[in-house]
């Protein structure tokens, strides 16, 4: 099947590992988050390096929508920022793997987002629901990935895990695959099976369907009012999905 972005079908979309450009003209050469993560430095100078990105990026981003063409600037970007009415609410994991850039290619002013580990509709609904009802966006799309950290701890189990937010969190995920109990022990950086891996990717794909039903309960005022549309999606980055949602 053609792994392309439809609604409840596998969202496959590129990925590479370098965090910011380097072909903006006069700005320097950075590293990726893969090697800054390798690196012998210490935290802190990864940190400050890693900050320093951040600045000159977000020198790149003023020097690029201020740019003369011709005999103007291309200002449109501020010009739209005096209020927002986001076509779509993004509800999605906080992996660094994921970025709403990768399905919108313009996504200032058209996407409402909202993260969290594990893309729960309950550990965000407040602003999920300003989302869809204070923006008057038409679509809710909520979206799940490939090697979810989250849903993996939750799937192989919680025991050992202090009490805390942490917890908090990935028993919402438990309660979502409806797993009882609190399973094994807690493992931050689990070396699965085969069969352990083949678990957690259907559990992926239960847990987004999980998190459809609950705001489709939510919203279905809204739904059957013809004013909210709700797509579940993968985001496929590894191109591994066994079968479509």
């Amino acid at each position: 099947m053609k792994k392309e972005f439809l609604i409840m079908m596998t969202l496959a979309l590129s990925y590479s590992t370098p965090i910011f450009s380097t072909e903006i003209p006069g700005k320097p050469t950075v590293v990726s988050a893969e090697a800054a993560n390798a690196s012998s430095k210490s935290a802190e100078v990864r940190a400050l390096e890693m900050l320093k990105n951040i600045v000159l990026d977000n020198s790149a981003f003023m020097r690029i929508h201020t740019t003369p063409y011709g005999d103007r600037k291309d200002n449109s970007y501020f010009e739209r920022q005096t209020d927002q009415h986001p076509r779509s609410t993004v509800l999605a994991c906080s992996d660094s793997r994921f970025h709403e850039g990768a399905i919108d290619l313009t996504p200032f002013g058209d996407d409402f987002v909202v993260r969290n580990i594990g893309n729960q509709f309950g550990t965000s609904q407040g602003s999920t629901e300003y989302g869809v009802g204070g923006t008057e966006a038409p679509l809710l799309i909520i979206i799940g990935h490939d090697k979810c950290g989250a849903v993996t701890a939750a799937t192989l189990g919680l025991k050992g895990l202090p009490e805390g937010a942490l917890r908090t969190e990935l028993e919402l995920v438990r309660k979502s695959l409806e797993l009882e109990g609190e399973g094994g022990d807690f493992q931050a950086h689990p070396h699965l099976t085969p069969e352990q891996e083949l678990e957690v990717q259907k559990n992926i794909i239960k847990n987004i369907h999980a998190q459809v039903r609950l705001a489709y309960e939510k919203f279905a005022d809204r739904i059957k009012a013809k004013k909210l549309m709700i797509v579940g999606a993968l985001y496929d980055f590894l191109a591994e999905c066994p079968a479509p949602l």
